[in-house]
Order: C-alpha cells, then structure tokens, then sequence
C-alpha cells in the first residue's frame, strides 16, 4: 500500500462502518495497489463503503474500465487483476495470453477484462497443445486476425461465444475472412473467369435491356462459377459497354 496511507485507520472505519471518516481519509490517498484495494473490499459488505473505495481508486490509476454489478453498484475491473487471474507461471503462456487479451480489448469497444482473459487463456491452451514448431505461427496469424479492425465481427463472434476458443484455434485462413473480403474475392474470380472466355462462347441477344441505355443490343455468356448443383451465373455485355450478371 502507499506509505500515505494508514492502513490501520482505513480498516477501523471500515468495521465501524464509517463513511464520512472513511471518505477524509481516502480523499488524501495517493494511490493504491489492486491487491490493497481487493484485501480492503474484503472487510465489508456495505454497498457505500465499497463504491467509496472503488471510486477513489479508479480516480487515483485513471482507470475508466468499470463493469454494473448485479445490484446495480460499480465496481473498477483492473486489467492487470484480470490477467493476474489467469496467470500460467510459463512466460510464453503468459506472453501469449496477454497478446489475445490486448487484441479482445482493442477490438471491442465494451470489453470485460475478466471475459477477455479467461477467453485468451482458454485459446493460449488449445495452441499449446499442438506441435512446438506450429505455436509462434497460430499465435501469431490468430492474434492478427483478432486484432483486424477491417474483420471486427470475428473477434466479436469469439468473444460472444459463438466460435468457442477450441474452434476458432482450428479455423483456417478462409474461414477466418470478413465476408466483404470473401464477396470481393468471389466477384473477382467470376470477373478472372468471364474475360478468359473465348469469343466463340459468346452470343448476342436482344433478351436483355440496359439500364444505362436503354437498348437491347447485347451479348452474354453462361459460366459455372459455383457448385455443379447450382445455377450458371449468366454474364450480360450491352453494346454501350456496360455490364451486369445474374443467376
């Protein structure tokens, strides 16, 4: 605890229930420790004394991280308490832990540390379980992709529970991609496959109008760019230059 602070004296106006004393002592406190704070929280059960402390301490670290109770109080949620918790005593565990734990926090605007920890705790064991030589890598690609603010709704699918940790360690880089990504690829394929054509497959039409013109002066050609089980994406080329497809 800061030597500013008669620990003593805090405890003895803690179980005499002593707000207003309470609250001239704190008032000269110049900072406390997470552990100080956790043992001084301990001693009481008064919802007042506990916002008290809570307040004082979030004011002395400028820690703006808080989280509602159920009864409606708040309570300071300390990001290195959050990591303490889950702390593996193995460096490179650690190290991984904290990497996770930064990238949830960067990524999600309401973040739980404590949900945030336990969740990079939980991903760090499952890539530990595989071969030493593959470890750096997953850490490194699956924090990354955390970490992507074009991708966000990944890192918010992992920690709402909807991809569990064991899942999301075994996902592959394709399943990981945004779904904009994955229509921008899907587009440019079908567009890579549409110019490889040759000519001999193309055939004109007055089937179709442009919107851009108005005409009906046009060629098309039909490829299969899904499933063999699904439709064939027709691509339309009006005269005027302007191009649409449909299935």
């Amino acid at each position: 605890m800061d030597q500013t602070v008669d620990f003593e004296e805090i405890k003895r106006l803690i179980n005499a229930n002593n707000v207003e004393g309470l609250e001239t002592v704190l008032s000269n406190v110049q900072g406390m420790s997470a552990a100080d704070l956790k043992k001084l929280i301990g001693l009481t059960e008064s919802k007042k004394i506990q916002q008290l402390m809570e307040s004082k301490y979030a004011e002395s670290r400028g820690d703006s991280a808080k989280t509602r109770t159920e009864g409606g109080a708040e309570s300071v949620e300390d990001p290195s308490l959050a990591l303490k918790e889950v702390n593996t005593g193995d460096i490179q565990k650690d190290r991984s832990i904290k990497l996770f734990f930064d990238a949830f926090r960067a990524n999600i605007p309401e973040c739980s540390s404590k949900t945030a920890a336990l969740l990079s705790k939980q991903i760090t064991t499952e890539i530990f379980k595989k071969e030493a030589g593959e470890i750096a890598k997953l850490v490194r690609s699956k924090c990354l992709n955390l970490k992507d603010k074009n991708n966000p709704t990944l890192c918010r699918r992992v920690y709402e529970g909807e991809i569990l940790p064991a899942r999301y360690v075994e996902m592959s880089a394709d399943e990981m991609k945004s779904e904009n990504l994955r229509s921008e690829e899907e587009k440019m394929m079908e567009d890579s496959l549409y110019e490889c054509q040759i000519p001999t497959q193309k055939a004109e039409t007055d089937l179709f109008k442009c919107s851009r013109c108005g005409e009906r002066k046009c060629s098309y050609r039909q490829l299969q760019t899904r499933s063999g089980d699904e439709p064939m994406t027709t691509f339309v080329t009006c005269e005027c230059g302007n191009k649409w497809r449909f299935c």
